[in-house]
């Protein structure tokens, strides 16, 4: 049963973040976006059990880099769900147009 309320897309062309897990970056591939949470695939990182991270994206057109607090819902394999915690106004806009770009791009292709 799906239970997500906020409209996702699917990300076309690659959008790297930086996965923040104590104190150090860790590369990981945007997969899905929306406004409340992100799927990511992540690459190398250490077996830790975090549950909660900061994240760094930069969104593709845009000068400044977007700090966001994730809470891990999911893991299977590298392919991470994560729930957006306390996102600020702005950032939830950007992450809106976004998730408009990718899904307006789909429905194009």
């Amino acid at each position: 049963m799906e239970r997500r309320i906020e409209t996702r897309a699917r990300v076309l062309a690659p959008i790297w973040l930086n996965k923040h897990i104590g104190g150090f970056p860790y590369l990981a591939e945007l997969v899905d976006v929306s406004s409340e949470g992100l799927r990511i695939r992540t690459t190398l990182e250490p077996e830790v059990d975090v549950d909660s991270f900061s994240v760094e994206l930069g969104i593709p057109g845009m000068a400044n880099r977007i700090w966001l607090w994730a809470r891990r819902v999911r893991r299977e394999g590298k392919y991470e769900a994560l729930r957006l915690l306390g996102t600020e106004l702005f950032d939830r806009a950007y992450l809106m147009q976004l998730t408009r770009w990718h899904a307006q791009a789909r429905s194009l292709a």
